[in-house]
């Protein structure tokens, strides 16, 4: 844990740390800070500007987002929704909207769960379009403090 602020907790992952789910593992191609935020659902992950595919900031839209201090675990339930900036012409997207919606089919999503993370998505979408805060840039500074 690198610290919190007004927005959240802020996570380190050095390049080579592995992040785990159930099914899916991935190794970091660079250093990154993760922020859990104190209200919402979602988790976002920051970039340097080395990032291979050029990925500034990507963000799971996710339910029932917990952070145990004691045991340094986070867990979440990723909807498969996701927010994207990359410093490309690509710019910001909302990924994997196909997939939730096969996902909502097949798990059976109750209707008003499904809204909210759409929701969500487009929420975040605008606060990274946007550079609110905390999309203003002042994950660089958890970055450089790793």
């Amino acid at each position: 844990m690198l610290g919190d602020d007004e927005y959240g907790v802020w996570l380190g992952r050095r390049t080579g740390g592995v992040e785990s789910r159930p099914g899916r593992s991935y190794v970091a191609t660079t250093d990154n800070v993760v922020l859990i935020p104190h209200d919402g659902e979602w988790v976002a992950s920051f970039f340097p500007p080395e990032h291979p595919d050029r990925v500034r900031v990507y963000v799971d839209i996710a339910t029932d987002v917990q952070w145990n201090a004691t045991t340094r675990a986070l867990t979440a339930i990723d909807m498969d929704l996701d927010v994207i900036r990359t410093d490309d012409d690509r710019g910001v997207w909302i990924d994997d909207e196909e997939e939730f919606e096969e996902h909502r089919v097949q798990m059976g999503y109750p209707d008003d769960l499904a809204a909210t993370m759409r929701a969500t998505a487009k929420h975040v979408e605008r606060m990274v379009v946007d550079r609110e805060a905390a999309f203003d840039g002042r994950a660089d500074a958890w970055l450089a403090r790793l």
